[in-house]
């Protein structure tokens, strides 16, 4: 009778570790996630969610047929035969804890990163992930503080920061896309699907001019100002003029004129000498000039 009594008793307890069997769950943002109901087989079975310490039934499966208790306009969960449930474009907001008849499942998203980089002076193009539907807004990590840029939506975009000179900009197909891209642009970007780490990289030209002549230092691929032009002089960044639709403003003392620039955003330095040489900066590209002897031999 005692061996009857206890194998009675281990048995409940096998019952009741399965129904109190906790699974873990990892998956990517913009993934398809699975959750198995434990070691269920044959339902019903009724897929709930712990959300602020209430349950909230997401939907019942039953031989196939499934029956859903919540809106679900963008058809993120479905379940089928096997009485999984399954969430389509999983985000962040998804984590917690998922409830059936078989198991409790701990579900962790975690971001996922891509890695974008671009020269200066040129267009990033920011993809969310696997994402293909949106709603979607794109965000970036300011000092610690999330900083929306842009929602996207049916093709429709709305900025929520000010863009005067219309660098973003994103289409039908989710992306963030900047243009005239700078060192000031680097930096971690988010969207409902993924995280972005956009790296920056100078745009280096090399010039060579002789002594005497004029030289034109380009801005890489700018067409639109404003762009100021600096110079590193013994590791200092020494600002030489700005100029922006048409006009131009000179920040160093210039009483022989030898600096200018025009509509184009170039820089031009007349009777260029050996002085001149080394590296110079603009919004969109960094010059190494080097200038050459005037003089030729007999």
């Amino acid at each position: 009778m005692d061996r009857v009594g206890f194998l009675c008793l281990l048995l409940c307890g096998f019952l009741h570790m399965i129904n109190s069997e906790t699974l873990h769950v990892r998956q990517k943002e913009g993934n398809v996630v699975v959750l198995h109901c434990g070691r269920l087989s044959k339902g019903p079975v009724t897929w709930s969610r712990d959300t602020n310490g209430q349950r909230v039934d997401i939907l019942t499966t039953h031989n196939g047929e499934m029956t859903k208790h919540i809106p679900d306009p963008d058809r993120r969960y479905s379940s089928g035969a096997d009485l999984a449930l399954t969430i389509f474009r999983v985000s962040q907001s998804d984590a917690g804890r998922y409830d059936c008849s078989g198991a409790t499942v701990e579900l962790s998203v975690t971001a996922e990163t891509l890695h974008v980089r671009q020269k200066e002076g040129r267009i990033a193009v920011l993809r969310c992930g696997r994402l293909t539907k949106g709603p979607v807004t794109w965000s970036r990590d300011t000092n610690g503080q999330r900083v929306d840029i842009l929602t996207t939506h049916n093709g429709q975009t709305t900025k929520h920061i000010p863009d005067p000179d219309r660098r973003y900009g994103s289409g039908a197909d989710l992306v963030l896309i900047i243009r005239r891209v700078s060192q000031t642009d680097a930096g971690r970007y988010d969207c409902s699907g993924a995280t972005v780490e956009l790296s920056v990289t100078e745009e280096t030209l090399h010039q060579t001019e002789k002594e005497g002549n004029t030289v034109v230092l380009k801005c890489g691929r700018l067409t639109k100002g404003p762009v100021i032009w600096s110079r590193d002089t013994n590791g200092q960044r020494v600002d030489i003029l700005t100029t922006h639709n048409g006009e131009t403003t000179k920040h160093i003392a210039d009483p022989d004129r030898r600096y200018g620039s025009s509509a184009d955003l170039v820089l031009i330095i007349y009777g260029v000498s050996q002085s001149d040489a080394g590296r110079y900066d603009c919004s969109g590209a960094t010059v190494e000039l080097s200038v050459t002897s005037g003089t030729s031999k007999c």
